[in-house]
């Protein structure tokens, strides 16, 4: 029998006289299926999808050009469809020594 990829009398121990029956067969490992199944769910392993409208901006100190210092800069995400216009938040500045509006920028 060739299910295994090798035939059962290559199975035996060189030395012993342990031959391998069609029941302990059952005893080596499977290979796995494509999908993974738990119970009830059956579990597709996917690629992350890109989500639609959610952009990466750029957001710079407003106050530091004013006062001649260097503007500070975060990175952070938005959803440009709910939320279409720039984005102010409060963050703050390492050269001013204390939080100020940062604002989008292109």
């Amino acid at each position: 029998m060739m299910q295994y990829g090798f035939p059962l009398e290559s199975l035996s121990r060189a030395g012993d006289n342990i031959a391998v029956h069609q029941n302990q067969l059952e005893d080596f490992p499977t290979p796995k299926p494509s999908v993974e199944i738990c119970g009830f769910f059956q579990y597709k392993l996917f690629m992350a999808k890109k989500k639609k409208g959610v952009k990466i901006v750029t957001l710079e100190c407003t106050e530091a050009r004013k006062e001649g210092k260097p503007p500070s800069r975060y990175t952070t995400t938005k959803n440009s469809q709910n939320h279409p216009e720039r984005l102010k938040k409060k963050k703050y500045n390492s050269f001013l020594n204390r939080r100020t509006v940062h604002q989008e920028i292109k």
